[in-house]
C-alpha cells in the first residue's frame, strides 16, 4: 500500500479501479488511506462520497450515512452525497429522514430519473406509514373508550385488553400505544385482578428486549405501584404476569450491558476472560439503579403475605429465570443472604405436609422449587471458590440450626432443608453431612414412630448416601434402620430405603457390602427397582427413585446386561427421560453412562501392574461383560429403543454435570461408524451442538468429539444440513486447540477437512472463527498424522480467497508457503500428496509461483512429484508445473532449461492416463506460448 503523503491521488485511482472490479473492501481501504493523506477539502469530499457508495455496496449503511454527513457539512446541496444518504436511510428503515433528503433532491434536480423514481417510491411508503399510524391511533382510542365506558360489557372490555396486549408486542403499534396512551391505561386497568393482569401483559410487551423502554415504563409505573396491585388482588395469574414484566425488564437491562461488553467469539471459552468480563458486567449493572430495584422487588415478594401458595412458587421459579441471565445476579443473591432466605422458605414446606398453620402461604413442594433455584445458582458459581464457600456456609448454618434444635418440628424442617441442599448440590450437601456428623442425627429421627419423620429421614439418607463416607457411616450405625425402611409396607418409604441399600451396596465398604452383594444381591435389588420402574400405577415419584437406584446398581456389569435385555424396564427408563422432569434426569443419565461405559477409564500402567503382582496385590480387571464387544451390543440395543430421542428430550436441562454425562453417552454411541446415521436421523446433531458450546470442559470436548466423528464418516451436507454446517465450525476449531489431546485434534482436523469441502460460505466461517491459525499451527506438529491431517485440511481451506491470500503474505514469520513446498518432497506419502494438492491450488496465482521459485529445492521437489509412480502424485506435480509455466516467461524459462523438461518429454512419449496427458499438454502449450519451444512435442 502506498504510504506517501504526496500519493493520495494514486490511492484514489487504486480505489476507483477496485470499485470497478467489484472489490469494495479494498476500495474502502484505498479511499480511507487517501483521505488521511489528502489536504485539499474539495478532493476529500469526493473521496468521502466514493467511500460512501462502497459502503452502500457492502450494506454498511451507517458508515455510508457518516461519510455523506461529512460532505454535507461543507456542501449541503451536494446531490451525490444527499442521494447516497437517502439510500442508506431507506435501507435501515429511517423513512422520515430518507423522505426529507429526497424532497431536497427533487428540488435540486427535478429531471433526474433516479431521483424521480426514489421520490415516488418513498412518497408511497411514507403515505402508507401515515395511514397505518392513523389507523392504529384510531383503533387504540376506540379501545380506551370501551374500557372507560361503565356500560360496556365485560366481554367487549376483555377483547379490547387482548387487542392492546397484541399491539404492545408489535414494534410500530407498541410505540404509539406507549407514547400516547400508557398513562391513561394505568388507572383504567387497575380496578380488578383480570384487568390488572392485562395491564401487566401490556407492560411486558413494552419491556421485552427493550432497554430504554423498560426504564421509561418503570419511571411512569414505579415498582411500588406493582406491589400495591399485588397486595390488592390475591390472584396467582396476576403474580405470574407481574413476574414476567420484572424478568423481561431485568433481561433487557442485562442484555443491553452484556452486548456492550460482549466477549469475542474466540474468547467465549476462556475462563479467565469470562471471569474478568463477569466482574466488569457486575460493576456496570450495579451502577444502574433499575437493576438493583428489580432484584430487590423480586426479593421483597418472597415474604409478601398476600401472595398465595402457587403465587409464591411462581416467585421462586422467577429466580431461576433471573439467575440464567448473568452471574452477577447469583452474586447479588449470595451476598444478600439469599441462600438462607430460600432455605428458610423451604423449611416451611413442613407445615402444608402436616396441614398445620403457617405464617406464610406455601405449598408442600416449596422445598423442591427452592432446590431448583439453588441448583441453577450452583451451576453459575461452582467454578469460584469464594462463592462456593459462601453458599456452603449459609446452607450449613440453616441445617445445623434446625437439626441441633431440641424441638422436633425444627429437626424435621432440618431434614427438609438437608434434602433441598442435596438436590441442589450433592457436593455441598455431602460436605455438610460429613463435616457435622449429621448421619447419626438423621438415623435417630428415622427411628421415631412417625411416618413423616421416617419419610423425611429416608429422603435425606437416600440423597446423602451418594458419598462413600456416608455409606460407611450408615453401615456402622444404621444398616438395620435402613433395612426396616426397605421392608416397610409404605411404598414411598420402601423405595427410599431401596435407594439407600443400592448406594451402600455399590459405594460402601467392608463386610456389609459383601453381604449385600453375595449370591446375586445386586440382581435382587435390581428386581425391586424394576418393580417400581414399571409400576402399573404410573407413579412418577416411585419411578424417579427407582432410576436413582438403577444409576448405582448399573455399576455392576451383570446388572447392565440384565437391564439392557429387560426391554420393558429399559423403555420405561427412556420414556422417563422424555418427561422433561429435571429431577429425574441425573439418575437416568448416570445409568446410561454406565450402560455405555462412557465414564473415564484408568490408563493401563504395565510397570505398576508388575509391582502389584510382585507385592501380591490384587489388580482390578475389566469384567468380561464390560468388554468392547458387550458394550457395543448394549449400545445397539439402546439405539433400537430410542436412546437418541431420550437424550434429545433431555437437552433443556441446566445441570452442567448432567450435560457432561449426555455428551459422554453420545460420544460412546457414535464410536462405531454404523451408529452415526441413526444419531443424525433422530436429531442428535442439534443436541450435540448445544452441548458442545456450553458446559464443563470435558462435556464440551466429548460433544465436539462426537460431532467430529459424525463429520468424518458422513457427508457433511447431510450430517450438518442448513445452518448447522456453520454452527459446527466453532466446536471443531476448539477441538484442535494445542491443549487438546492428539486424538481430539486429529479427529477435529479430519472433520474440518470434510466440512471445508462443502462450499465457500463454510470456509469463510472457518476463517472468521480463526481456524486458519489453529490449522496452520498443527502443520508444524511433530506427529506425522496430525501434520498430515492439518495439510489436508488446508488443501480444502485455500479454496477460500482469504485463506489463499494468507500464503501471499511475505511478512509472515511462519513462511507458510515455503513449508508447503518442502512438504511436497517429504515422507510420509500422505503428507506429500496433501501438500502437492495445496500447492496445485496456490500456484494458480503468478505471485505465488514467483515465491515457489524462491525456494532453493523447488526443482528437485517438482521432479520428485512428476516422476512418482503414483498417478495421483504425478497428476498433482504436473498440475503445479503447468501452472508455473503458464504464469510468466520469466518463471517458465528455467523450468524448460532444467532436466525437468526432459522428464516431461519422456512422460509424453511413454503415455499415461488422461489427466496426466491433459496437464502435459498444458505444459507444452505454455512453453510454446512464451516461444521457448516452437511446437508441441508429439509421440
Amino acid at each position: 500500500m502506498v504510504s506517501s503523503s504526496n500519493d493520495w491521488a494514486s490511492l484514489r485511482n487504486a480505489g476507483n479501479n477496485y470499485f470497478k472490479d467489484g472489490r469494495y473492501n479494498e476500495a474502502v481501504e484505498s479511499y480511507t488511506q487517501a483521505i488521511l493523506f489528502c489536504d485539499v477539502q474539495s478532493e476529500r469530499c469526493i473521496l468521502h462520497k466514493n467511500r460512501s457508495v462502497c459502503y452502500l455496496k457492502l450494506e454498511k449503511y451507517q458508515n455510508a450515512c457518516e461519510d455523506a454527513d461529512i460532505v454535507l457539512e461543507t456542501q449541503p446541496n451536494d446531490v451525490k452525497a444527499l442521494f447516497r444518504r437517502c439510500q442508506a436511510y431507506e435501507a435501515i428503515g429511517k423513512l422520515e429522514l430518507a423522505f426529507k433528503d429526497i424532497k431536497r433532491l427533487i428540488q435540486l434536480e427535478p429531471k433526474n430519473t433516479a431521483i424521480q423514481d426514489t421520490y415516488r417510491r418513498l412518497t408511497i411508503q411514507a403515505q402508507e406509514k401515515v395511514n397505518k399510524s392513523k389507523s392504529t391511533v384510531g383503533m387504540i382510542e376506540e379501545m380506551l373508550v370501551c374500557l372507560s365506558n361503565c356500560n360496556e360489557t365485560a366481554e367487549r372490555k376483555n377483547q379490547a385488553i387482548s387487542n392492546l396486549v397484541i399491539y404492545a408486542h408489535k414494534p410500530g403499534p407498541s410505540d404509539i400505544l406507549f407514547k400516547g396512551f400508557f398513562q391513561q391505561l394505568i388507572p383504567l386497568l387497575s380496578n380488578n385482578a383480570e384487568h390488572a393482569s392485562g395491564l401487566m401483559k401490556i407492560c411486558h410487551g413494552f419491556c421485552e428486549k427493550k432497554f430504554m423502554r423498560s426504564v421509561e415504563v418503570m419511571q411512569i409505573f414505579p415498582l411500588e405501584k406493582f406491589k400495591e396491585i399485588l397486595v390488592s388482588f390475591n390472584d396467582t395469574n396476576l403474580v405470574i404476569t407481574t413476574l414476567s414484566v420484572i424478568i423481561a425488564a431485568l433481561e433487557a437491562v442485562v442484555t443491553h450491558f452484556k452486548d456492550l461488553n460482549k466477549l469475542k467469539p474466540e474468547d467465549e471459552h476462556k475462563y479467565q476472560l469470562i471471569h474478568e468480563n463477569n466482574i466488569l458486567m457486575r460493576k456496570v449493572l450495579e451502577d444502574h439503579p433499575l437493576y438493583i430495584k428489580l432484584l430487590n422487588f423480586l426479593v421483597s415478594l418472597l415474604g409478601l403475605t398476600t401472595i398465595s401458595e402457587s403465587g409464591r412458587d411462581a416467585v421462586i421459579d422467577a429466580f431461576v429465570k433471573s439467575i440464567e441471565l448473568h452471574k452477577a445476579i447469583s452474586d447479588f443473591i449470595l451476598e444478600n443472604k439469599g441462600i438462607k432466605k430460600m432455605l428458610d422458605l423451604a423449611a416451611l414446606s413442613y407445615f402444608p405436609m402436616t396441614k398445620s398453620a403457617c405464617k406464610l402461604p406455601v405449598s408442600k413442594n416449596m422445598y423442591i422449587h427452592v432446590s431448583v433455584v439453588l441448583s441453577h445458582l450452583w451451576e453459575k458459581i461452582q467454578h469460584f471458590e469464594k462463592d462456593r464457600e459462601m453458599f456452603d456456609n449459609q446452607a450449613e448454618t440453616v441445617v445445623n440450626q434446625l437439626l441441633d434444635s431440641s424441638d422436633n418440628i425444627s429437626n424435621l424442617q432440618g431434614l427438609i432443608v438437608l434434602s433441598t441442599v442435596m438436590m441442589a448440590s450433592r457436593n455441598s450437601g455431602q460436605a455438610i453431612v460429613v463435616k457435622n456428623n449429621c448421619i447419626d442425627k438423621v438415623l435417630v429421627l428415622a427411628c421415631i414412630e412417625d411416618e413423616l419423620s421416617k419419610l423425611l429421614s429416608a429422603e435425606a439418607l437416600a440423597y446423602s448416601a451418594s458419598d462413600k463416607a456416608v455409606c460407611n457411616a450408615i453401615v456402622n450405625s444404621g444398616i438395620d434402620i435402613v433395612q426396616s425402611l426397605y421392608h416397610s409396607s409404605n411404598k414411598i418409604l420402601c423405595v427410599r430405603g431401596l435407594v439407600i441399600l443400592c448406594k451402600v451396596a455399590m459405594k460402601g465398604g467392608g463386610n456389609i457390602k459383601e453381604q449385600l452383594l453375595v449370591d446375586g444381591g445386586a440382581q435382587k435389588l435390581y428386581k425391586t427397582c424394576r418393580g417400581f420402574l414399571v409400576n402399573v400405577n404410573n407413579d412418577l415419584e416411585l419411578k424417579k427413585w427407582a432410576c436413582e437406584g438403577l444409576a448405582y446398581l448399573s455399576f455392576d456389569a451383570e446388572v447392565k446386561e440384565i437391564l439392557v435385555r429387560d426391554i420393558e424396564a429399559l423403555n420405561s427408563m427412556l420414556d422417563l427421560a422424555k418427561s422433561e422432569d429435571s429431577t429425574i434426569t441425573y439418575g437416568i443419565c448416570n445409568a446410561l453412562v454406565n450402560l455405555t461405559n462412557a465414564f473415564d477409564k484408568p490408563e493401563k500402567n504395565p510397570e505398576l501392574e508388575q509391582l502389584a503382582k510382585f507385592a501380591k496385590q490384587p489388580i482390578p480387571e475389566v469384567h468380561e461383560k464390560d468388554s468392547d464387544e458387550f458394550v457395543q451390543k448394549r449400545i445397539r440395543v439402546l439405539l433400537d429403543n430410542g436412546i437418541v430421542s431420550a437424550l434429545v428430550n433431555l437437552n433443556n436441562v441446566n445441570s452442567e454435570r448432567t450435560k457432561e454425562m449426555m455428551s459422554r453417552i453420545f460420544c460412546a454411541v457414535v464410536e462405531e461408524p454404523v451408529n452415526r446415521g441413526k444419531v443424525i436421523a433422530q436429531g442428535g446433531v442439534k443436541t450435540l451442538l448445544s452441548l458442545a458450546l456450553k458446559g464443563t470442559e470435558k462435556g464440551m470436548d466429548c460433544a465436539s468429539q462426537a460431532l467430529a466423528k459424525i463429520g468424518i464418516t458422513n457427508d457433511p451436507r447431510l450430517a450438518f444440513s442448513g445452518q448447522r454446517c456453520m454452527e459446527v465450525v466453532r466446536p471443531l476449531i476448539k477441538l484442535i486447540h494445542f491443549k487438546k489431546s492428539p486424538l481430539l485434534r486429529f479427529e477435529g482436523l479430519m472433520a474440518l477437512t470434510n466440512l471445508a469441502s462443502m462450499n465457500d460460505d463454510v470456509r469463510k466461517r472457518i476463517m472468521k472463527e480463526k481456524g486458519f491459525y489453529e490449522i496452520e499451527s498443527l502443520m508444524f506438529d511433530e506427529d506425522d498424522q496430525l501434520k498430515c491431517a492439518a495439510v489436508q485440511c488446508m488443501c480444502n481451506l485455500v479454496l477460500n480467497q482469504d485463506a489463499f491470500n494468507m500464503f501471499k503474505d511475505t511478512s509472515s514469520v511462519t513462511e507458510r508457503l515455503k513449508l508447503i513446498v518442502l512438504y511436497c518432497g517429504e515422507d510420509p506419502p500422505e503428507l506429500s500428496k496433501a501438500a502437492a494438492g495445496t500447492l496445485a491450488v496456490l500456484t494458480s496465482d503468478p505471485e505465488i509461483c514467483k515465491m515457489v521459485v524462491a525456494v532453493k529445492s523447488h526443482l528437485d521437489i517438482l521432479k520428485y512429484l512428476v516422476t512418482n509412480e503414483s498417478p495421483e502424485f504425478r497428476h498433482r506435480g504436473l498440475f503445479i508445473v503447468a501452472n508455473m509455466l503458464e504464469s510468466s516467461k520469466e518463471i517458465a524459462m528455467p523450468l524448460v532449461e532444467d532436466e525437468l523438461f526432459d522428464v516431461l518429454l519422456a512422460l509424453k512419449v511413454s503415455g499415461g492416463n488422461e489427466k496426466v496427458q491433459l496437464e502435459l499438454e498444458r505444459c507444452f502449450s505454455a512453453a510454446k506460448h512464451w516461444k521457448i519451444i516452437t511446437k508441441n512435442p508429439s509421440i
